[in-house]
């Protein structure tokens, strides 16, 4: 790599006072033709202009103090044998923050007898190994949390100024949740606890906390280098859950999945367990009616009220009537509305008793195992 063009090493605070003036004055240079046109310009077309130079501006800015703040060191130490090494050259690298591109050059050494090559100035600077540093990758992650990656995509260019393509946000966000545990995605029990009293109303019963656990299997690929074939892939089953307040409309309190074990996800079921305040609430499990489901979410709530997920119910109880009743379909759709009738109304959740939640969590209680229908 070549060395960037028109550094001053190690340069004073005047010295780069002096470089960004000059670089302001060649940016204005741009807004220039607003002042040769007949008719004025809108102030679309000023704030356009203006964001384009602030981006060349601040970019630059950034890209100078970076070459300028550096120590020039010919020798440092290798960090896996502590040899003393002589820099070999100096290196260039294009890095984006949400001031825009810069161009910055730091010193590269390379240790023989490791065959390490790396530069101090990405470890002492906390530079990414990513061309996009970490202000933008936090702040497209907070884009991400809220909207899907296409949109969370369009939104930053528009306010950044930066593109960050859906491409690069799906696996930025595949990389942060590699790093992210259960511990730091469910929200504190402080924050748990405000959503909880700001969907509660006075007067009235506590509001039902919904545990909705499931798994299914997923399509993974091994990974591979980048010249290689990354060969057949399989599928694992992934595990989550999601836990919701009903309360006329759903509250959001905490999610969590994973490709992992019972063990895993039961681990991760106790820590949101541990931060709700259980007295203030009334817990419903929900589920499929697989039996690793219900140990797994009855070991962090014991006092949840298990509740088969209906529309599981009606997938088999339309099988059931299809053996049952094969040779008449239109008996057998009358035996699957009545049955479900039943299930639904008959010893079932009744409104103003218990949970009257048929319409909002599109699940019923009168069923915990298949078996007994």
């Amino acid at each position: 790599m070549s060395a960037a063009p028109d550094i001053v090493p190690n340069c004073s605070f005047e010295d780069l006072r002096n470089m960004v003036h000059d670089k302001l004055d060649k940016s204005l240079e741009k807004i220039r033709p607003l002042f040769s046109r007949e008719h004025p310009p809108t102030l679309q077309e000023i704030s356009d202009a203006v964001q384009e130079m602030k981006q060349d501006i601040s970019g630059y800015l950034v890209q100078e103090t970076v070459n300028n703040a550096q120590k020039e060191e010919m020798y440092c130490h290798c960090p896996q044998c502590n040899a003393r090494i002589k820099k070999l050259r100096d290196g260039s690298r294009r890095i984006e923050t949400r001031h825009g591109s810069s161009l910055i050059t730091r010193p590269y050494y390379y240790c023989k007898s490791c065959q390490l090559g790396f530069s101090p100035t990405d470890y002492n600077m906390e530079l990414s190994t990513h061309k996009k540093q970490h202000d933008l990758q936090k702040l497209a992650l907070k884009f991400l949390a809220r909207m899907p990656f296409e949109e969370a995509a369009e939104l930053f260019l528009e306010s950044t100024g930066v593109p960050f393509s859906d491409h690069c946000m799906h696996n930025l966000f595949a990389s942060f949740a590699q790093d992210m545990g259960p511990d730091e995605v469910i929200p504190s029990a402080e924050e748990i606890q405000f959503r909880i009293e700001q969907a509660s109303t006075p007067g009235e019963r506590r509001p039902v906390l919904v545990v909705a656990t499931d798994g299914a299997h997923m399509p993974t690929r091994p990974s591979a280098q980048k010249k290689d074939k990354r060969g057949p892939g399989e599928y694992k089953e992934a595990k989550g859950f999601r836990i919701y307040l009903a309360t006329g409309r759903i509250t959001h309190l905490a999610s969590w999945h994973q490709i992992a074990g019972k063990d895993e996800i039961v681990a991760a079921l106790k820590i949101a367990a541990s931060r709700i305040p259980v007295s203030k609430v009334r817990i419903c499990l929900i589920g499929d009616g697989a039996s690793w489901l219900w140990d797994a979410m009855t070991q962090a709530f014991p006092t949840g009220r298990q509740i088969l997920d209906y529309f599981h119910v009606s997938e088999y109880i339309h099988k059931v009537a299809e053996l049952q009743y094969a040779k008449d379909p239109n008996k057998a759709l009358h035996w699957v509305e009545s049955t479900m009738a039943r299930l639904a109304f008959n010893n079932g959740v009744q409104y103003g008793e218990h949970y009257p939640l048929v319409k909002n969590l599109l699940a019923f209680s009168c069923v915990t195992n298949f078996e007994k229908i």
